[in-house]
């Protein structure tokens, strides 16, 4: 039949003409490949080619009623749809169930059977066993549903099985029928029909939990059939099955001997048979006789390689080394049960081999077989799984596509690991799974959607692995989130995630079975992370000052926090030195804590106030002033040292060690820099940092190659920032400054596009102004007051942000700010515009931070004189001689005051330097501006006014005659 099958299939792909010539033949090769009445249909077939047969064979009799006026006849056509229900029934996986049963109800329904004589009556229990078989196929949630199904279809096929017994008792039976003429064709089908009607009913019993009326109806067919082996072998299998597979806990020993000694009675009568050795090899597992079980599933293997029972017993009881020559005789099997040798030579390839494209292959056939997608469908399908594991419910399927989603990852094809791991969840729900879809969610960047399932995964299940997988999954997730949170300035909830994040792997520090290096890893980026966000979201209430040292205190403490968890990873790694495992790892924690270490410098730093542009306050001079910042970036520097020491070639490091270095030493900092790119030429921190040093030293030539050549590596952020300031050096030097200024308000705004730092955003501030009106000799005085007023409106709210990213520790960013204010509230309420201005003046300074606060004017005494100097200066804030003669009036109180405070002193000093800078720039850069509200339409230039040389002066010998007092 095999040899058959093979070629009516060859017959299929032929040509037209070749079709034709044999118009007969094709409806007859369909019954030889079909062979519904004497056997299991379909036996070397799936689901696609009996489809192509059937159409085929139905084609060629309409070709003969075409060619030769010969009709179809009822019975052919009833054989044709029989057939093809049969394919759609359930027998071979991927049929459309649903089409099988309106098959059967048609034939069933049909004329054809009107007149029920004994070869109707076999036609009519077909149909009825393919009814019970569909119903058996249906996997609906509800129980009470099922069971009703099985009841209706174990009725019908009970009336039909009745008369069955009844004609086979029957002595004139016929012998041939339709177009079998062999003498015993129809007792052959009979007796095939009478056994599978039992073992459907059977099996529908169980299945509605009536095993006992199952197994009187399995002895009934025993007892009416003693030397039939299909009903010996269904009794034996069904004992087996309630002995060892019942979910009751215990084996019943009574009923397993009686399942051992059906099996045997069943061998005898057909030892050809590869069923009764393989449930025979179960036996003698279960009673640990693994030897005699090895030789049984043997046995059945050698009468059918493709055996789904014995092949999966062969792989459980040996090495899968030892199991893989079998494992390619089964799958090369043309078979459908062949699908657990396809599984194990897939596992073979992705575990042992490495070879995942391999695997994918192996894993999409085992799919395809009806061992594996249809397992509750299959006869022998309980006894798939290990009877060790008899209370485990185990689905292959799921762990099949499970295997060719793990595949897909590691291949790096993500979408297609995403079908597959939901086809795995779908076919069998499971925790495991459900985690491993969050993670290749988590690697695609679907953090809502991982979020949620990791959060199911830890509400739904008490297995601790999976707990520890999902959590550390959902802290990952927390820290990326927080990411995207600081981009988009939502820092309040970037916090919440990085804490939420903290609180799932807490439990996890102190459980010794899970992994320490992994967790302790992400929990001390968790609070590293915590850099990133303003001091003021740490305020503890809200009675805390937003803005003070307190909040910035709590952020250096969030921070500490994550590097003494690195230190207890570096004590782990130590205690557990293996240099040949553990070098790695033990320079990316000292790298960890090095990063730590210099973020802690850079906050202490900036509570210094550095960045201001005076003297004391630029970084390199921060760490001369202060003990606290320098001792902090001499320990920084120590652990990349050691980093180092331990991986000389890893360019992380030696980055940090610049970062760390160029406060202290720029030749140093700059040779750790260029080692970094000998390393790495990716390294695009190397070369931000590598062209902010060049720039620093006035080497900007060499400083905007440096950016040239980070422009071919990476388009980062921090290309953009650097980018923006070169230009602004340029500006300085007074190349072209409207123009420059513009490109460097382009390059800011390139930067804001892909992520929201605070350096672009106080760029972008300062320099979207600078329109380029000046000189264009453009009339239309309209554009320009729009121009300008987008402008102000950009610069004022971009500067609004970066206050807020910043935490307001930039008090010339609040100077400016509060300018822009008094700008904004040109014409409105007096008394709000008075406060801004006074807000201005207590934080005023030389284009960066001081010291100045409320408490500055502590030790004055109110003068005429000093009250309209200071009116003066509310009226003039850009005129130098306003500021140079407050500064005046303050000397002069001053020396009538007792005990001057240094407070006041500081007050003196920034006013006088206040004067200083606007003087100076008024000399050396000398700016045509617009003014900000205009009440006509008649636009007159306001250029600022020349500086006497006797003034610039006298600001500085009175500056430095207040420095030495």
């Amino acid at each position: 039949i095999s040899l058959k099958s093979g070629h009516f299939i060859k017959l299929v792909e032929s040509s037209p003409s070749t079709t034709h010539a044999q118009y007969g033949m094709p409806y007859l090769m369909f019954l030889v490949c079909w062979s519904g009445f004497h056997k299991a249909p379909w036996p070397f077939c799936n689901v696609s080619r009996a489809r192509e047969i059937v159409n085929l064979a139905r084609e060629s009799l309409r070709l003969c009623k075409r060619e030769w006026g010969r009709d179809i006849t009822e019975m052919e056509e009833t054989m044709l749809s029989l057939g093809e229900a049969d394919a759609e029934s359930g027998f071979l996986s991927g049929g459309m169930t649903e089409k099988a049963k309106k098959l059967y109800e048609q034939i069933l329904s049909s004329n054809s059977l009107a007149d029920m004589n004994d070869f109707r009556l076999l036609l009519h229990s077909h149909c009825l066993s393919g009814l019970v078989m569909v119903a058996l196929s249906q996997n609906d949630d509800d129980s009470e549903v099922l069971k009703n199904l099985y009841a209706k279809a174990v009725s019908d096929a009970k009336i039909s099985l009745e008369n069955l017994v009844v004609l086979q008792k029957t002595e004139n039976i016929p012998t041939s029928f339709h177009k079998w003429k062999n003498p015993n064709a129809f007792q052959s089908a009979l007796s095939f029909r009478l056994c599978q009607l039992r073992t459907l009913v059977a099996e529908s019993l169980i299945r509605a939990e009536e095993a006992t009326e199952a197994e009187t109806f399995l002895k009934q067919a025993v007892t009416d059939s003693p030397l039939n082996f299909d009903a010996a072998f269904a009794l034996g299998g069904f004992w087996l099955r309630m002995s060892f597979y019942n979910n009751k806990g215990s084996p019943n020993n009574e009923l397993a001997k009686k399942a051992h000694i059906q099996l045997l009675k069943a061998l005898k009568l057909n030892s050809t048979k590869a069923d009764p050795f393989s449930l025979l090899g179960i036996w003698y597992e279960i009673q640990s006789d693994l030897k005699r079980a090895l030789g049984c599933y043997s046995k059945a293997l050698l009468i059918d390689p493709s055996h789904p029972v014995a092949g999966r017993g062969i792989i459980r009881l040996r090495h899968r080394n030892d199991t893989l020559r079998i494992c390619e005789e089964g799958a090369s099997i043309s078979s459908n049960t062949n699908g657990w040798a396809w599984r194990a030579l897939g596992d073979s390839k992705a575990y042992s081999d490495g070879l995942d494209e391999k695997a994918i292959a192996c894993y999409q056939q085992a799919l395809q077989s009806r061992d594996i997608e249809s397992v509750k469908q299959h006869s022998l399908g309980i006894f798939f799984s290990s009877p060790s594991n008899q209370n485990i419910n185990i689905d292959e399927a799921s762990q099949t596509w499970s295997a060719l989603a793990s595949c897909y990852r590691r291949l790096g094809k993500y979408s297609a690991s995403l079908r597959a791991y939901e086809s795995a969840f779908a076919s069998g729900s499971s925790n495991d799974y459900y985690c491993a879809w969050a993670q290749v969610e988590l690697e695609l960047g679907l953090l809502d959607d991982a979020t949620l399932k990791f959060e199911q995964v830890l509400k739904d299940t008490e297995n601790m692995s999976i707990r520890y997988s999902a959590s550390y999954g959902l802290a990952s997730c927390m820290l990326l989130t927080a990411n995207q949170n600081i981009g988009e300035g939502k820092y309040g909830a970037a916090l919440s995630n990085i804490q939420k994040g903290i609180v799932c792997l807490s439990p996890l520090m102190e459980d010794c079975r899970a992994n320490f290096l992994c967790i302790s890893k992400l929990m001390g980026d968790l609070h590293s992370n915590g850099y990133r966000i303003p001091p003021s979201v740490f305020a503890k209430s809200n009675q805390d000052d937003a803005k003070g040292e307190k909040c910035a205190r709590a952020k250096i403490e969030f921070l500490k926090q994550g590097e003494t968890i690195y230190h207890r990873m570096l004590q782990k790694i130590e205690i557990e030195a293996d240099v040949s495992n553990e070098n790695a790892v033990l320079t990316a924690t000292l790298n960890d804590i090095g990063i730590n270490i210099l973020l802690q410098a850079r906050l202490e730093s900036e509570m210094q106030r550095e960045g201001s542009g005076l003297e004391s306050t630029r970084i390199v001079d921060i760490p001369k002033i202060d003990e606290k910042v320098k001792t902090l970036l001499d320990k920084s520097k120590s652990f990349f040292l050691r980093a180092i020491e331990s991986n000389q070639l890893h360019p992380i490091s030696w980055c940090g060690l610049g970062c760390t270095l160029s406060p202290l030493d720029m030749m140093l900092a700059q040779h750790a820099f260029c080692r970094a790119l000998q390393l790495d030429k990716n390294c695009t921190e190397a070369w931000v940092n590598l062209s902010l040093i060049y720039a620093d030293q006035d080497k900007l030539v060499a400083s905007e190659k440096t950016i040239d050549a980070l422009t071919q590596v990476a388009d980062t952020p921090l290309m953009w920032i650097a980018r923006g300031l070169l230009l602004e050096r340029h500006t300085s030097r007074g190349i072209e400054a409207e123009e420059m200024l513009q490109s460097c308000s382009d390059a800011y705004r390139a930067c804001l596009q892909t992520s929201r730092d605070p350096s672009a955003l106080l760029g972008l501030a300062l320099t979207c102004r600078r329109l380029g009106f000046d000189n264009d000799g453009t009339e239309s005085s309209g554009y320009k007051v729009a121009a300008e007023e987008i402008a102000s409106r950009e610069s004022h709210s971009t500067l609004s942000i970066f206050l807020d990213s910043y935490g307001g520790n930039n008090q010339v960013a609040e100077l400016l700010h509060s300018t822009m204010q008094i700008e904004r509230q040109q014409g409105e309420d007096k008394s709000e515009m008075d406060f801004f201005v006074s807000k201005a003046i207590r934080s005023s300074g030389i284009g960066g931070e001081t010291k100045a606060n409320e408490g500055k004017f502590s030790g004055l005494n109110e003068k005429d004189t000093l009250d309209i100097a200071r009116q003066t200066v509310l009226k003039n804030p850009d005129d130098g001689e306003s500021w140079l003669d407050l500064a005046k009036q303050f000397i002069l109180a001053f020396t009538k005051t007792q005990n001057l405070s240094k407070q006041s002193h500081e007050l003196v000093c920034d006013t006088i330097e206040r004067a200083k800078y606007i003087l100076k720039r008024a000399v050396t850069q000398p700016l045509t501006l617009y003014p900000a509200n205009l009440s006509s339409h008649t636009h007159k230039l306001m250029v600022s006014q020349s500086v006497k040389a006797s003034t610039l002066s006298e600001a500085y010998a009175l500056s430095s005659w207040v420095q030495d007092r």
